[in-house]
């Protein structure tokens, strides 16, 4: 991970669909590499951990965010976005 980076990840999501957000969350959270990387892969660009993973758990909606939201998406790794029918009809 970054070094300035305080998340792994951000989890983008509509609220209908939380329990996926919780579910993903959880698993990144918890995944542990089966084996090394492969050699091909440098292994200190490679994580060692797949956390903290920030997920909203209050209020992520449309327009403009606010200052924590946005401060936890620029101190964010990755940013995971969950598309579904949910989400192609959120506002």
């Amino acid at each position: 991970m970054e070094q300035n980076k305080k998340y792994f990840a951000f989890i983008s999501y509509s609220h209908d669909d939380e329990e996926w957000a919780k579910w993903l969350q959880h698993e990144f959270e918890h995944y542990h590499l089966p084996v090394p990387p492969p050699v091909t892969i440098n292994p200190e660009s490679f994580p060692d951990k797949f956390h903290p993973i920030f997920r909203d758990i209050y209020e992520l909606s449309g327009g403009e965010l606010n200052p924590q939201i946005t401060d936890a998406l620029k101190s964010s790794t990755n940013l995971i976005v969950i598309c579904s029918p949910n989400s192609a009809k959120s506002n």
